[in-house]
């Protein structure tokens, strides 16, 4: 049961970056779409977490502030994916998603006394390889390709991702691993408020069209985002291992969406944009050891 557990968090943490990819084709060019996808993401995920919340009720008042803290994070995550799937490369951007690992583990080296390994130290060097891979390349021809916006988008999927992490750390730290579904309730739901607040000037003339047409893809982003931490959440209960656990969900959430990118919406890479994929997978495994 618990490779079970683990292949589905590799599912879902792949369906988050295909959803976006998926909502983005159903919607190019339609003037308000990211707003409407800012918002139903996160309502997705308000939904799975009030229904687990409920099963389990809890408050505490001390959790709020982490809530906000998440949620800026969450929100910046949200509008890096969707942008970074429209300007570049999806599975460049399922590697960066990745990647936000190590600034997870950058910031437990210097604020939690996390032990520096030789493994962790390799494992940010070929990031960094890999990432030099994917980037140096000759820039791809294509108008729906920007490689100065992927990269700004890029930076807000990385930034958001280990933000996320790291916040909710902290609030597992603060509070002894307790009022989980509580803390995550009121994160995606205030980001939901943060999504709302930001659409007020947007033009929304399309929304009802755009709902209509791919609201199933932005829910399976924000549910996925949901069930691939409710997974993670039950393979630590029943203790697998870490060296198991995080490289596999890491590692098999990227190899998962480059094949569906690859061979459902035939996006091409280069050579060395392959290979550093390939290193990229080896860092993740390194950075969770």
């Amino acid at each position: 049961m618990s490779y079970f557990y683990l292949f589905m968090a590799m599912v879902f943490s792949a369906a988050i970056t295909v959803g976006s990819r998926c909502y983005n084709q159903k919607n190019q060019g339609v003037d308000g779409a990211d707003g409407l996808y800012r918002l139903l993401v996160p309502c997705a995920g308000t939904l799975m977490w009030l229904v687990l919340w409920l099963r389990e009720p809890s408050f505490d008042l001390g959790v709020l502030p982490y809530s906000l803290l998440y949620s800026l994070c969450y929100l910046s995550f949200t509008m890096g994916m969707l942008g970074a799937v429209k300007t570049g490369s999806t599975s460049l951007t399922g590697l960066v998603k990745q990647a936000a690992l190590v600034g997870v583990s950058l910031w437990g080296f210097v604020f939690w006394d996390t032990r520096f390994t030789l493994a962790a130290g390799f494992g940010i060097g070929l990031l960094i390889l890999s990432l030099g891979f994917c980037l140096i390349t000759r820039e791809q021809r294509s108008e729906t390709y920007d490689i100065r916006k992927w990269l700004l988008f890029a930076a807000l999927v990385a930034v958001g991702n280990a933000g996320c992490s790291i916040v909710q750390r902290y609030q597992q730290m603060a509070f002894d691993y307790g009022h989980k579904n509580m803390f995550m309730l009121f994160s995606v739901a205030f980001a939901a408020v943060w999504a709302l607040l930001l659409s007020l000037k947007e033009n929304k003339q399309n929304w009802r069209s755009a709902a209509k047409a791919s609201w199933p893809f932005a829910f399976l982003a924000g549910c996925s985002g949901a069930a691939s931490n409710i997974f993670i959440l039950l393979l630590v209960k029943r203790q697998l291992s870490p060296v198991i656990l995080y490289p596999g969900v890491a590692v098999g959430g990227l190899m998962l969406t480059t094949l569906i990118t690859f061979f459902g919406f035939r996006e091409k890479l280069r050579p060395l944009q392959w290979l550093g994929l390939a290193v990229g997978a080896v860092s993740l495994v390194l950075l969770n050891l």
